[in-house]
């Protein structure tokens, strides 16, 4: 997950990104929630396949585990 600060109505407002792709095609996906947590890193992943439908049948989580190990 990244990190970023949208800017509406003049206030920051700190959003945390679920990226993913496709390994054939390098189709990008992403969705930003208001806290990191494991809940919205599962939910990324259930809307990434909803997302991709049937061209994503399986996910590579290794690299993002590290963002949960606390």
């Amino acid at each position: 997950m990244g990190q970023v600060v949208f800017k509406i109505n003049r206030k920051e407002i700190k959003a945390h990104l679920f990226c993913a792709r496709l390994s054939a095609s390098c189709a990008p996906f992403v969705i930003a929630y208001p806290m990191k947590r494991k809940d919205a890193f599962l939910d990324g992943h259930i809307k990434e396949f909803e997302f991709f439908g049937q061209n994503a049948k399986k996910a590579d989580i290794r690299q993002s585990q590290n963002s949960f190990k606390r």
